[in-house]
C-alpha cells in the first residue's frame, strides 16, 4: 500500500517539458491527480482517480502514477482484486515503477501467494534499494525454502556465472508421483519466464529424472522418465520450444541428499535442469556443412548425458568453425564447451572456452 505523490509545477518540469496545446490533457491529469492526492475521502479520491484516468493524456509516466495511487485507494477501500488489476495496469505503463510492484508483493504475500510475492519483491528491487522490500522478500523465501523465482533461476542456468559454478536447478515430485501438484506448476511457470527471458531462450536444456530408493531399479528407471518427459510436455505446451530440451532417466542412481529419511528423499525426488549449451540451429539450413553437423552430434551426446563424447564433438566443430571464420558457430562452440568442461571438472578448460565466448560475444 504506498502512494506516489506530485504537484503541478514539478510534474510538469519531468513529465511533460514546455506546455502547450497538445499537454493540455495531461495537465488536466496532473491536477486531477493531486485534487485526489490531498482529498480525505477515499470514495472521493477513488472517483477522482477515475476521472482522471479518462482523459485522453498520452504520457505513460502520469498515468501509471494515477493508476498506482487509484491501486492503493482501492487497497485501503478493500477491494483487493481491483487494487492487483491497478497496479497491473501501472506496471504495464512504467515497468520500473517500484513502488506499484512493493505494493503487489505486500498483497500476494498476505493471501499467502508466495510465489508471486518473490516475484515482485524482486522485481521492485531491481529497480529501487528498499529495505522494507527485502526483508519482506527474505520473509516470503522462508515460507518456499525449495521455491525458484525467474531471477534466481537465470541466474542459475546463465552461462555468465563463474566457471566450475554447476548450472542447474530441480523442480520436485511427490512419492511415486508423475503428475504436476499445483505448486510445481507455479515452479514451472517461474521456470518457463526464465527460460523465455532473452538471458536464457538461444539455450539448449537437459531435463534429467531421478527417484527416491524406495521402489526397484525397473519401477524407477521407467518413473524418472515419465518426470522428465513431463516437464518437457508442460514447457513445449506453453511455448518453449521442444527441440531446445533434451529428457533423460537416471532412476535412484544419482542421489544428492540421504535416502535414510523422508526430508533425503523428497529431495531426491526431483527433475534436475541442466544447461547444456547454446542453440543456434534455428538461425542454419537442416544442412549446414560439417561443422553444424558436429555440433548438432555434440547436443545430441549432452543430452544423453555423455558429457566427455560429446566435448570431442564440440571441439571438432570448433575447430571447422574457427576455419569457416563462422562467428556464430564459435560462439556457440565455445560457450558450450565453458559448460560441459566446466561440468566434467575441468576448470581450465572451462576457463579457456568461457574467455573465448565472452571475447566473440562482444
Amino acid at each position: 500500500m504506498k502512494q506516489l505523490f506530485f504537484y503541478l509545477a514539478i510534474c510538469t518540469m519531468i513529465f511533460c517539458g514546455p506546455v502547450h496545446a497538445a499537454q493540455d490533457a495531461c495537465n488536466d491529469v496532473i491536477k486531477l491527480f493531486n485534487d485526489a492526492t490531498n482529498s480525505s475521502q477515499l470514495s472521493q479520491k477513488e472517483q477522482v482517480f477515475k476521472k482522471a484516468l479518462e482523459l485522453d493524456c498520452a504520457n505513460a509516466g502520469i498515468k501509471a502514477r494515477v493508476h498506482n495511487n487509484l491501486a492503493d485507494t482501492c487497497e485501503q477501500l478493500g477491494k483487493q482484486d481491483e487494487a492487483v488489476a491497478q497496479y497491473k495496469k501501472a506496471l504495464e505503463l512504467d515497468p520500473g515503477l517500484a513502488m506499484a510492484c512493493f505494493s503487489l508483493g505486500d498483497i500476494y504475500f498476505k493471501k499467502g501467494n508466495y510465489e508471486y510475492a518473490i516475484e515482485n519483491y524482486e522485481r521492485g528491487i531491481e529497480t529501487q534499494d528498499d529495505e522494507i522490500a527485502k526483508a519482506n522478500l527474505k520473509k516470503a523465501r522462508e515460507k518456499l525454502p525449495l521455491y525458484k523465482s525467474k531471477n534466481q533461476l537465470v541466474s542459475s542456468l546463465s552461462l555468465t556465472r563463474a566457471v566450475g559454478v554447476s548450472r542447474s536447478s530441480n523442480l520436485y515430485f511427490g512419492f511415486n508421483e508423475t503428475k504436476l501438484s499445483p505448486e510445481s506448476e507455479r515452479q514451472l511457470e517461474s521456470l518457463l519466464r526464465a527460460l523465455s527471458s532473452s538471458d536464457l531462450r538461444s539455450y539448449q536444456f537437459r531435463l534429467s529424472g531421478h527417484t527416491c530408493s524406495m521402489g526397484s531399479d525397473k519401477e524407477n528407471q521407467g518413473l524418472s522418465e515419465k518426470r522428465a518427459d513431463t516437464v518437457r510436455d508442460w514447457l513445449a505446451a506453453h511455448g518453449f520450444p521442444a527441440h531446445c530440451l533434451k529428457t533423460a532417466g537416471f532412476g535412484k542412481a544419482q542421489p544428492i541428499a540421504s535416502n535414510d529419511n523422508e526430508d533425503g528423499r523428497q529431495l531426491n525426488r526431483r527433475v534436475e535442469i541442466k544447461t547444456t549449451g547454446i542453440d543456434f540451429s534455428a538461425k542454419r539450413a537442416i544442412i549446414a556443412g560439417e561443422g553444424m553437423q558436429l555440433f548438432n552430434k555434440g547436443q545430441e551426446l549432452a543430452g544423453q548425458g555423455k558429457a566427455a563424447d560429446a566435448v570431442a564433438q564440440y571441439e571438432k566443430a570448433l575447430a571447422v568453425f574457427k576455419k569457416t571464420e563462422d562467428v556464430e558457430g564459435v560462439r556457440a562452440a565455445t560457450g558450450t564447451l565453458a559448460v560441459v568442461c566446466g561440468d566434467l571438472g575441468d576448470e581450465k578448460k572451462a576457463a579457456l572456452y568461457a574467455k573465448q565466448y565472452q571475447e566473440v560475444s562482444k
